[in-house]
């Protein structure tokens, strides 16, 4: 049986080409390697399969063995792209910072971060520069652009019939959340200049409110962009969704006061 990656990648590089004579746009499946193609397409067979399945069946009855019998993988294929169900369901995993990353969060003074921003801008900043990096490794448009949107739709709908998903989809950032948690709260012992709220909480609790914000905002950007069926990573929607956020947080904040006796209680615990 022929690889019908090879197949698809031929008939993108076929379609191209008359398209280049007339525009010179460069294709970007031609500018692949054929591993790197055929790893692609891989990836989008098991999502398209996947996702196929849990509309079809439902996501709680479809198991592993399915997936892979229905995409003809090995398990050990399928977890070389996805380390569970609920990943090839979702689409999403945590962005994938490095230690590097992370040792640059924790140790780079504030004055040689040069952004001139705070802490957690550049978190969600860093966010957003991996994110993008982790679309583009795994970007199915390049090669059928149509299956990758049709995928899309899917996990939409995925997302909408099993609601437990989307706490799954959050609970996936735990590790990344104790990891930066870690190398915020250093920072800010290191560098306490960068403190904003040490009337009311201890560096581990401003470095958690650091961590959680961030973490918070990209989960609604991607939940929006899982509802609204698209596969694309959108910086502009992003930075719109923390806007939003912020908005609705400072209503909060200025609107909803607690009592003074309340108050009191809480500036008492922290002194």
């Amino acid at each position: 049986m022929q690889d019908s990656s090879e197949d698809l990648c031929e008939d993108a590089e076929g379609n191209a080409a008359g398209k280049n004579a007339e525009t010179q746009d460069v294709d970007p499946c031609a500018q692949m390697g054929l591993r790197e193609r055929k790893r692609r397409l891989t990836r989008l067979r098991i999502e398209d399969e996947a996702t196929r399945l849990f509309l079809e069946r439902s996501y709680t009855s479809v198991t592993l063995e399915d997936i892979c019998s229905a995409a003809d993988i090995s398990r050990r294929t399928f977890f070389n792209y996805f380390d569970s169900k609920d990943h090839v369901a979702l689409g999403v995993a945590p962005p994938p910072l490095t230690q590097d990353d992370l040792d640059k969060l924790e140790n780079t003074p504030p004055a040689e971060d040069g952004s001139g921003q705070p802490l957690e801008s550049r978190l969600f900043g860093l966010f957003l520069t991996r994110r993008a990096e982790q679309f583009r490794d795994c970007d199915g448009t390049v090669l059928d652009a149509q299956l990758a949107e049709e995928v899309a739709r899917r996990r939409g709908l995925i997302l909408e019939r099993n609601s437990e998903l989307a706490l799954a989809k959050l609970s996936r950032f735990q590790d990344l959340r104790q990891r930066l948690g870690v190398a915020i709260t250093q920072h800010l012992q290191k560098f306490p200049e960068q403190r904003r709220f040490s009337e009311a909480f201890t560096a581990a609790e401003e470095a958690f409110l650091i961590v959680a914000s961030a973490i918070s905002t990209l989960w609604a950007s991607s939940t929006l962009n899982a509802q609204e069926k698209t596969p694309v990573v959108n910086p502009q929607r992003a930075y719109a969704t923390s806007r939003a956020l912020s908005s609705l947080h400072h209503n909060i904040a200025e609107n909803v006061k607690p009592d003074d006796d309340r108050r009191g209680a809480t500036a008492g615990r922290r002194q």
